[in-house]
């Protein structure tokens, strides 16, 4: 049989998904044509093999570019892992170059994975350097090489499937020999394949049980499998944990029992299922698997047993993470979330990936940011995705990226640039915004600021918090922690002050939930007033007022019950005066993952600034008529002296997106839209 020899083992997109078109009810919001697609909700820790990560592997052990990086629990406190086809650095767009091995294994004993995933053991020979688990012909159309695809360990032997390529072949697919168990006796140190059973590949090159996938459940060795490439089911196999090296002893599902005869094997996921890794929860009694999809998507699926499995869950998106494929759990992962190592082809390493659950293994607390890995498109342009304001782009040199092949970049030589995204938050909840920042310049350091952080939307936004960095040698990873409060829209923002010729570079902004929404503030008044008013007025106004009687709402902190409308106002302090933020709990449509929704909540109603001296406003743009654009390349109105502020007081106009009905549909639109009210004493 001849076959097309390619190096390239990563999946191209199979399919494109469709939507199908349901029955709505009353009172469903309709989707507007163009839906976007879904937003990669698991979040980057930290990579965990390659020069860049937390343990420099490449400096250590010679490992500069791998992929994969099975896991699992070596039961003496460890967890032993084991890579592919491994180089002493990236070739750039795929695999690498120099001191090949087809395989290494890695320990950690890292049980903070926060912060990402060190090592500190590696296999390696007389100088140091990280040598084969398992040797390999190295010849194509023979074998090529040997890739480990499943570990376990069970009475202190360490067990390891791994998988004999014959060839490469087009992106996807790839042919093997067969897959065969392998076994230490003295924590990796050593292997054997004496007596261990092997699986050979069929004549059709179909063979269920190629690429492996182990867990442990009831006394048993649980044995995912797929034949070999990306284009196959999901079967499934098991044996007693004392009988692993005996063949005889696997049954496999045949579709409704464990049966011992091989030829009844039936899937259990159909196509396409690649590069499995699965998990036995006992704490849940769930069974979790993570694989490759038809759209070289990473998903999970929850089931209730082996055999039993319930939809897809996006964990990332090739839109987001182009060229990624693994997905290897991490034993230590707690019962509600999941750590995995993620592949990514281009730059050929690993990271360590998070994803949060809940209890019945729904994935929650997702990642807010769209197009967080800035690798949806060579420009800062993607809907709903980032804005630029000031000068900037995308670098399309993978070199440049902590992960992937694309990061955004600002540079000027004074003034302020950025990127923002816009964000909706749930009030009173914690959320955590990470980021990975690296910087340069031409002035010899010292040629700015660089920050990270959130703000209230709108001209004037108030910083809700953020972190700020000054000169970075290399990607340095950054975070901000806050509490939403009364907030429901912020701009995530990310960029530098100029003051010379500076530039900084990103990638890889996350934004997550870490909390449930907390209670709002008490409604009832912390104490009653202490006394009467000292004196009654000295005369009666000389105009009416303005507003109508409920504007004490608008500068009164705490909730309100007016015109049958439930009202809440936050205040902070502001220069010599008072904002307020006014919230009214509404029904709304908002746009999530892509669809419009009917939400109810606490909508921005009004920002007001409390009565002040006319004096104190001279020259702020809040308080003087015209149009401006501020230096982050917001755009608003002022208008002042109008029937509508009479003469205490002016009103601004934002640019902003907002959705609009049109006919059965809705859609977004950017136009000015009622911001804020300054009011003069």
């Amino acid at each position: 049989m001849t076959r097309r020899k390619l190096s390239n083992r990563f999946i191209v997109t199979l399919t494109t998904g469709a939507l199908a078109a349901t029955g709505a009810t009353l009172g469903d919001a309709v989707a507007a044509e163009g839906d976007l697609p879904p937003i990669s909700p698991a979040t980057l820790i930290d990579e965990i093999t390659g020069a860049g990560a937390t343990t420099d592997t490449a400096e250590v052990w010679d490992i500069g570019a791998t992929d994969l990086g099975i896991m699992w629990d070596d039961g003496t406190g460890n967890v032993l892992t084991a890579f592919g086809d491994t180089f002493a650095v990236p070739g750039g767009s795929g695999a690498g170059t120099g001191n090949w091995r087809s395989n290494v294994l890695l320990r950690s004993s890292d049980t903070d994975l926060s912060d990402g995933m060190a090592f500190d053991w590696a296999l390696t020979d007389e100088s140091g350097q990280a040598v084969e688990i398992i040797g390999s012909q190295k010849v194509p159309g023979e074998e090529h090489t040997t890739i480990p695809t499943a570990g376990i360990e069970v009475d202190g032997r360490q067990y390891m499937a791994y998988m004999s390529v014959r060839e490469w072949g087009p992106p996807g697919e790839w042919w093997t020999n067969f897959s065969q168990l392998a076994y230490s006796d003295d924590g990796g140190q050593t292997w054997s394949i004496e007596g261990a059973p092997r699986w050979e590949n069929t004549e059709a090159d179909d063979d269920p049980f190629q690429m492996l996938a182990y867990t442990r459940a009831d006394g048993y060795v649980y044995m995912f499998g797929t034949p070999n490439g990306r284009l196959g089911a999901a079967s499934v196999g098991r044996v007693a944990e004392d009988q692993m090296l005996d063949k005889e002893a696997y049954e496999y599902w045949d579709g409704t029992a464990w049966n011992s005869d091989y030829s009844a094997v039936q899937s259990i996921i159909d196509p396409a299922v690649a590069e499995l890794s699965v998990r036995y929860v006992p704490e849940t009694e769930q069974w979790h698997m993570v694989y490759l999809n038809t759209n070289a998507d990473l998903v999970l699926r929850v089931g209730d047993s082996p055999t039993s499995w319930g939809d897809e869950q996006i964990l990332a998106t090739q839109a987001e993470y182009p060229g990624l494929y693994g997905g290897y759990i991490h034993p230590w992962s707690e019962p509600d979330e999941l750590y995995f190592a993620l592949s990514i082809w281009n730059g050929y390493n690993v990271a360590l990936m998070h994803a949060s659950l809940d209890d019945a293994g729904q994935v929650i607390r997702p990642n807010l940011l769209r197009d967080a890995s800035f690798e949806m498109s060579d420009a800062i342009n993607v809907e709903g995705g980032w804005t630029l304001q000031g000068a900037g782009g995308i670098d399309t040199n993978s070199a440049w990226a902590k992960v992937g092949f694309r990061q955004f970049w600002v540079r000027m030589n004074a003034g302020t640039q950025q990127v923002t995204q816009q964000v909706t938050l749930t009030p009173y909840t914690d959320y955590r915004l990470t980021g990975w920042f690296t910087t340069g310049d031409s002035a010899g350091g010292g040629a700015g600021e660089g920050f990270l952080g959130v703000r209230q939307s709108g001209p004037g936004g108030v910083v809700v918090a953020q972190e700020t960095f000054g000169d970075l040698a290399e990607y340095t990873k950054f975070t901000v922690e806050f509490n939403s409060g009364a907030h429901t829209l912020v701009d995530v923002f990310a960029g530098s002050t100029m003051t010379a010729d500076r530039w900084v570079q990103g990638d890889n902004i996350n934004l997550v939930a870490i909390s449930d929404p907390g209670t709002p503030p008490t409604e009832e008044p912390t104490e009653e007033p202490t006394e009467e008013p000292t004196q009654e007025p000295t005369e009666e106004p000389t105009q009416e007022p303005t507003d109508p009687p409920t504007e004490d709402l608008y500068i009164t902190p705490g909730f309100h019950d007016v015109n049958g409308r439930r009202w809440m106002t936050v205040c902070e302090p502001y220069s010599q005066t008072d904002r307020c933020w006014t919230y009214i709990w509404a029904t709304q449509i908002k746009q999530l993952d892509g669809h419009f929704h009917q939400v109810n909540g606490w909508a921005f109603n009004n920002l007001t600034y409390t009565p002040s001296p006319k004096s104190l406003w001279v020259g702020n743009p809040l308080a003087t008529p015209g149009e401006f654009t501020g230096t982050d390349g917001r755009r608003w109105r002022t208008e002042c002296n109008t029937p509508s502020t009479g003469g205490n007081g002016c009103r601004s106009y934002a640019e902003a997106q907002v959705i609009e009905r049109v006919g059965n549909a809705y859609r977004v639109v950017t136009k000015m839209v009622f911001n804020n009210i300054v009011r003069f004493s």
